[in-house]
């Protein structure tokens, strides 16, 4: 019995954050829902770094929720196009309040489809 592997080497753009792997593997159809990377850092007090990918141009929405599904802020609400995307949350509510430390909850919409993680906020 013969054994076949196959090797994918993966390299970023140098300075641009994108990732040829990414649009590579969204072209092949190995990525067909948005996904969402864990906020960094997490354990932020001043700002974080959300980034997520859609396979294909879509609507979306990315929001941040308390632990009881309460909305605290709307982040994006609108159209992106197909690739990888990033956002940043400052700690703040929609009226730009300073929210409390604690856990949250960022919500990523997009093609029919949904995501979530969690983050810690530390003041």
């Amino acid at each position: 019995m013969e054994m076949v592997s196959s090797t994918f080497v993966m390299f970023d753009e140098i300075g641009t954050g994108r990732s040829k792997a990414v649009a590579a593997a969204t072209q092949l159809g190995l990525i067909d829902h948005p996904t969402l990377a864990q906020n960094t850092p997490n354990r932020f007090n001043s700002s974080t770094e959300i980034r997520f990918l859609t396979a294909v141009d879509a609507a979306l929405t990315l929001s941040v929720y308390d632990l009881l599904g309460h909305k605290i802020r709307e982040l994006a609400n609108r159209t992106q196009p197909a690739g990888e995307h990033v956002l940043f949350w400052d700690g703040r509510d929609a009226a730009g309040r300073d929210v409390a430390s604690g856990t949250y909850i960022y919500r990523l919409r997009s093609a029919g489809a949904q995501v979530q993680r969690k983050l810690l906020l530390l003041r």
